[in-house]
């Protein structure tokens, strides 16, 4: 089996309220050194140590706002219900995706009410 080193990544995963941040060690792999990181995007979910949704909602925010920001001048133009359709194609899904990993965690007995559109 060969591995892409440009490609391999370090990840560790962590319990607790005080984690230590930069004293992980890196592996290392042959000659190579494969350094700790502190943040992990996958299929694009943002996973922290802690796997805590924070980091991920943060990171989709910030992309949603800036979709927004991108289609203000757009919305100034439309009708009110047209504005608030293209909101809900656009910005919604970019706000949204990947939430449904997380909130299995966090809505263990309550019930899940849907946003409604």
């Amino acid at each position: 089996m060969n591995f892409d080193l440009s490609k391999t990544e370090l990840f560790h995963f962590a319990c607790g309220k005080d984690l230590p941040t930069a004293d992980l060690p890196a592996v290392q792999f042959g000659k190579h050194d494969i350094p700790n990181k502190l943040e992990q995007r996958w299929v694009g979910v943002f996973f922290d140590r802690t796997l805590r949704p924070t980091l991920h909602i943060e990171k989709r925010a910030a992309k949603a706002g800036t979709t927004l920001y991108k289609l203000a001048p757009l919305l100034k133009k439309l009708k009110p219900e047209m504005a608030s359709q293209l909101i809900k194609a656009r910005v919604i899904p970019v706000l949204t995706f990947g939430l449904e990993i997380y909130i299995k965690n966090y809505v263990k007995n309550r019930e899940v009410v849907p946003i409604n559109m």
